[in-house]
């Protein structure tokens, strides 16, 4: 089987397959189309069916392995064309410019992939999708597969909304930390820091809260209240007002994460069935909620963002209790949690965000005591964020993971077992193969060599280990955000 990158969700495209030497095997020996990209890792052609739509070399045509109508056989020197109208869910196939049977119609929702399948017999086609004329006649309205057609991204500049920072602590209180953003001034919304050289805690702030709050993504801890507090949010980074070796100490490393919502205020937002208070970008997707419980079952709270988020963080401030995560690949919806302080598999949670919706989630049981609560919700932005699932397959030549960018962050545990949140960023591993991580829930130090490689690709992350904590033959959640779109993205 043969694959390429995802395919573009909107727009009309073609594609050729020039056909060098293929009269070997049976009719239906070959296939020429595209395939589900959630189905496309395995090689196994039943699996690839389920979900695709094409022709054989026959010329029986097929949509999700059903024979939809009977074309012309394609032979040596023939070239198949392909037209995919991916707003209508259409494609065509053409044979030396004519079209091949019926168009295909119908085609299952979702994210598609060129997808040639050889039989097993020795093959010799080649693919043009654009990179030099083409053999026939373009379609009306259809366009070559290149970059510069693609339709701009609705986040340009990702390093407006998420930056990573590396520094190093002097030991000395009012280390001010700039950032380098490449779209130049960052002032963050939301901070994470993250001790390397040392382990110690992964400290939270936001700016809902104020800079005197914080909370461990690693500990169930109540919200920490710091007088003097020990940072300060600035238009261009941040100070550490403090000598805390968890923060600032002399010669040790650390890394922060920080998101920015450009200048939102928070704002009462009255949507659910209690008022919240948000703090929103709807552009590239982020909001903080702070909200207050009320003890008697579940309450819907406003998120603001006006899509049905993919990620949610939520944390009780009052009471020592777990981190829930919301993630959209949980393999039982909204009825189970992850716990972004622990390395538990996905489970079952009476205390949990039991739904979500374009303008509201839903804080269940022990997650709406009469309490105050803090909620990140992350909405998918195409070319900036990225949530779901994958998953592994226990080999070193390991999945891929498309996200329709350049990741800069990375984040990915495994739903089935125990294993901790592993992450990576591109400031930490500039280039390929990237191995240094850090971990969400624990307080270890920076760890980097075998068993945690991927490869950072322009348009997502491939695994490079069949180690368990990241490729096991398992299902995994994973949550990034973008270095560069993939329209302006190069491969590292």
């Amino acid at each position: 089987n043969t694959h390429a990158p995802a395919l573009p969700t909107t727009g009309k495209w073609y594609w050729e397959v020039v056909c060098t030497d293929i009269n070997t095997g049976t009719a239906g020996a070959h296939f020429f189309g595209i395939c589900n990209a959630a189905v496309y890792q395995s090689e196994d052609f039943t699996a690839h069916a389920t979900i695709s739509a094409g022709q054989q070399r026959g010329g029986q045509l097929k949509k999700n392995n059903s024979n939809t109508s009977t074309g012309t056989a394609v032979n040596d020197g023939n070239t198949v064309g392909m037209a995919f109208d991916a707003d209508n869910l259409t494609l065509k196939l053409y044979v030396d410019g004519s079209q091949s049977g019926s168009t295909i119609t119908s085609l299952t929702a979702g994210t598609y992939k060129l997808w040639i399948q050889d039989g097993s017999t020795v093959t010799n086609m080649t693919v043009n999708f654009g990179q030099s004329d083409f053999d026939q006649t373009v379609p009306t309205g259809y366009s070559s597969l290149c970059t510069n057609n693609l339709p701009d991204p609705q986040v340009e500049n990702p390093s407006k909304y998420f930056h990573t920072q590396l520094y190093t602590g002097d030991g000395s209180s009012g280390n001010s930390i700039t950032n380098n953003a490449q779209a130049g001034d960052f002032q963050p919304d939301l901070l994470i820091i993250a001790p390397r050289s040392n382990g110690d805690h992964h400290n939270v702030w936001d700016a809902v809260r104020g800079n005197t709050k914080r909370i461990r993504t690693n500990a169930a801890d109540t919200e920490y209240t710091d007088s003097p507090a020990l940072i300060t949010f600035e238009s261009d980074g941040f100070d550490l007002d403090t000598t805390d070796i968890n923060y600032n100490g002399s010669s040790r490393t650390y890394c922060a994460w920080q998101w920015s919502t450009d200048g939102a205020s928070a704002a009462t937002n009255t949507d659910g069935s209690r008022d919240s208070s948000v703090m929103v970008n709807t552009t590239h997707g982020f909001s903080i909620v702070a909200y207050t419980g009320d003890g008697s079952g579940d309450d819907t709270y406003g998120h603001g963002l006006g899509a049905t988020p993919g990620l949610i963080w939520c944390k009780n401030l009052d009471a020592a209790q777990n981190w829930r995560v919301f993630n959209q690949g949980l393999t039982s919806g909204a009825a189970n949690s992850l716990f972004l302080n622990l390395n538990n598999a996905e489970s079952a949670d009476p205390d949990r965000i039991s739904a979500v919706s374009s303008t509201t989630f839903t804080a269940a049981a022990n997650m709406n005591k009469a309490e105050d609560y803090i909620a990140y919700c992350w909405a998918p932005v195409p070319g900036y964020s990225a949530f779901g699932n994958y998953e592994g397959n226990s080999n070193a030549d390991g999945t891929f993971i498309y996200t329709e960018f350049r990741p800069a962050w990375i984040t990915v545990k495994t739903m089935d077992s125990a294993n901790d949140w592993v992450i990576y960023d591109t400031k930490r591993d500039p280039i390929n193969v990237s191995d240094t991580v850090l971990r969400m829930d624990s307080t270890n130090s920076e760890y980097s060599g075998s068993g945690r490689e991927i490869d950072i690709l322009s348009n997502g992350f491939k695994m490079r280990t069949s180690n368990t904590t990241i490729n096991a033959s398992a299902t995994f959640a994973y949550m990034a955000f973008a270095e560069f779109p993939f329209k302006y993205a190069n491969a590292r």
